[in-house]
């Protein structure tokens, strides 16, 4: 404003300031409840200019708070037995910075916050804070995972060794996939969670490299023809090519490429094991869904059950995670189990029904038959599983209402 002696008050310029939340916060806020984190925001500013920002009963709003009522309200959770991450970027942020198990300055926040905090984040990148909180619980479960998995694997070894049951050639081969397995799953952590796409195309490429290993494994044991030959390596590689440019993703998607990349191949292995080591078509014959007396698992267990099983569980770690843990989980493996092999039990029996005895094409229409009938089997049970989770989810929520 100007103003000359004995005129009005000009109006030469305006300015006007406006507070904003950061960009893309909201989207932060869901991905932490997502992983089932209560989010707070203790701020100085009054309640009512806090609720202006909106946040739909999200998150829980905390106006008015000084430096030192920050620090209380974390010490508060923490001694609720309650882990904080606390995120700020001001001067009277020091103190909760201080107080939480980690705090994180934001880049474009004062100098003295970036000091005390344990570490600084981008403003633009807070969504990295819970991707670092995700990869650190997938990393604890490796490593738990594969501690349990290493135990009771060698533990079962151990036992059918000594009991004579178990042949040292299969032993050899069984420590190299118990080795193989753990070295798989310590990468495979870390690898979860990094830049969008990454994970998803190295999980891509090795399945649709153990699909692609099937096409020898198949030939072999199915002696085939050209033609037979022909249509395996036909269907198996557009399975491969569909993993590779797909990239599955979803935990439905993930599991069936699993169960036709590692699942498939480790069954195909037990095969192999089951036929004596030998082709599983012999002079017309196939020696389908049958195991082999000497080399059976116990209990008349074949092997490529056993197969199927070890390379095909670690992809329904997902499905299961959604069930929560104890009994409920339980249940599920149990129930996932169980419709693989009824489903393969089924399909291959099926398949091998519908053609003439002596049918070079029956170790073919076998595997096949199986391959469908573990997907149709464990595809039921998901969407049991699913219904049972709405459900039970519907009736806690009912409970507290």
């Amino acid at each position: 404003m100007r103003a000359a002696s004995g005129e009005s008050l000009e109006r030469v310029g305006l300015a006007a300031l406006r507070e904003r939340a950061i960009p893309g916060w909201e989207a932060v806020v869901e991905r932490w409840r997502a992983l089932g984190c209560g989010v707070e925001v203790l701020s100085g500013d009054r309640q009512e200019r806090l609720e202006a920002f909106g946040s739909g009963g999200a998150v829980v709003l905390r106006g008015g708070m000084r430096p030192e009522m920050k620090a209380e309200r974390i010490r508060q959770i923490r001694e609720a037995g309650g882990v904080v991450v606390f995120v700020g970027d001001g001067v009277n942020d020091g103190p909760a910075l201080v107080a939480a198990d980690v705090g994180l300055a934001v880049g474009s926040g004062v100098a003295l916050a970036q000091a005390v905090a344990d570490g600084t984040v981008p403003s633009e990148r807070l969504g990295r804070v819970a991707d670092a909180v995700e990869i650190s619980r997938r990393t604890l479960s490796s490593i738990r995972g594969s501690f349990l998995f290493a135990g009771v694997y060698n533990g079962l070894g151990m036992v059918l060794a000594a009991a004579g049951v178990l042949h040292p050639v299969v032993a050899a081969l069984l420590m190299t996939v118990s080795s193989t397995v753990v070295a798989w799953r310590s990468v495979r952590g870390p690898l979860v969670m990094c830049e969008e796409g990454t994970a998803g195309s190295w999980e891509g490429w090795f399945l649709a490299a153990c699909v692609v290993l099937q096409i020898p494994v198949g030939m072999f044991l199915g002696a085939a023809d050209p033609v037979r030959a022909g249509a395996m390596a036909a269907v198996l590689l557009t399975m491969a090519a569909w993993m590779v440019v797909s990239r599955p993703r979803s935990d439905e998607a993930r599991m069936v490429a699993g169960m036709l990349g590692t699942g498939n191949l480790a069954m195909l292995i037990g095969w192999w094991v089951d036929a004596g080591w030998g082709p599983v078509m012999r002079e017309g014959v196939c020696l389908c869904c049958r195991s082999h007396a000497y080399f059976e698992a116990g209990g008349r267990i074949p092997w490529m059950w056993v197969g199927m099983l070890a390379g095909g569980m670690p992809w329904m770690r997902s499905i299961l995670r959604r069930q929560g843990r104890g009994w409920r989980w339980v249940l599920a493996a149990v129930a996932l189990v169980l419709g693989m092999l009824v489903g393969m039990a089924w399909g291959g029996g099926t398949a091998v029904r519908w053609l003439v005895p002596g049918s070079p094409w029956q170790f073919t229409l076998a595997w096949a038959g199986m391959t469908v009938g573990m997907l149709l089997g464990m595809g039921l049970v998901c969407v049991g599983l699913e219904a049972w989770r709405v459900g039970m989810g519907s009736v806690r929520w009912g409970a507290r209402a």
